[in-house]
């Protein structure tokens, strides 16, 4: 179930990203996308529908994973680009790339050590003992949780500058489910470390935790990213309606001057006035 309701508030901020798509940039809405396509391929039937196709050897959860950070990487980017002032200049990003695709080698290297039984939709539950598959999932939510830091940090730190308040509301926003991602990774790891120690019970404990906080977290970002784009049309047609109203006045105004000749422009009355008292003198 946890799945499903992620994936439907990703699908949901793609769809309030698409009526923007005239823009030319579309980093947030193609990492959008990118992320609720890694969330839909969690859904079990999606997941069981797919891996049957490549005979039950759980690809779809590597393919779902190498999806999730290469669209973190990405939304990440644009935030912090959008969030960062002009004048402060945008930096080429090498380091992070290099470090996007170590990650990418390194979930497909541990991944091919894991033992696994079968098409499995509950990965790390059955494979989650497996020093490879904790190894696996360290690295994909380490480096998620290292590129939210930033990320928020930086949605923090250029928040109070911003010059339209919905914007600041938004960075604020996506600042807290930077946050809350980060709780995420740790209660992620502290549970891949139990499930190593065979502390189960202990895991599952936590599991509510980290149920509340997958949701919390997608909430507060989807909601932080769709309001700037939501605002900008809403401020666009309101601007639009006000243009409307003083042209529809101006034209009650032309139309009322042409059916009454009496009411004419002081300025017209006056070179009317200038032209009968300027006569041609003869001489």
């Amino acid at each position: 179930m946890i799945q499903v309701v992620a994936a439907v508030v990703m699908w949901l901020l793609v769809i309030s990203l698409l009526p923007g798509t005239r823009r030319r940039d579309h980093s947030v809405l193609t990492a959008a996308i990118t992320i609720a396509v890694a969330m839909t391929l969690n859904i079990d039937p999606v997941y069981t529908g797919l891996d049957t196709a490549f005979a039950g050897r759980n690809y779809i959860d590597l393919l779902a994973n190498i999806s999730m950070v290469v669209g973190i990487y990405f939304l990440s980017k644009a935030i912090i680009r959008a969030a960062t002032p002009e004048d402060v200049g945008e930096r080429r990003d090498t380091v992070g790339a290099v470090a996007l695709g170590v990650v990418i080698l390194g979930l497909a290297a541990s991944f091919s050590f894991i033992s696994t039984r079968g098409t499995s939709t509950r990965f790390m539950l059955d494979f989650g003992d497996q020093f490879p598959a904790a190894f696996y999932s360290a690295i994909q939510f380490v480096y998620i949780g290292y590129v939210v830091s930033v990320t928020g940090a930086t949605c923090f730190r250029f928040r109070p500058g911003m010059s339209r308040p919905y914007y600041r509301v938004a960075f604020t926003l996506i600042g807290i489910g930077c946050a809350l991602a980060v709780l995420l990774v740790t209660l992620v790891l502290v549970m891949d470390a139990l499930h190593l120690q065979g502390q189960i019970d202990a895991m599952h404990a936590i599991s509510p935790a980290y149920d509340f906080t997958v949701i919390a977290a997608i909430a507060f970002l989807c909601a932080g990213l769709a309001i700037p784009p939501v605002a900008r049309r809403i401020l666009h047609r309101k601007e639009g309606r006000d243009r409307e109203r003083v042209g529809s006045w101006a034209q009650r105004r032309l139309g009322k001057d042409s059916r009454n000749p009496e009411r004419r422009s002081t300025a017209t009355r006056y070179r009317i006035a200038s032209s009968k008292g300027s006569s041609p003198q003869t001489s």
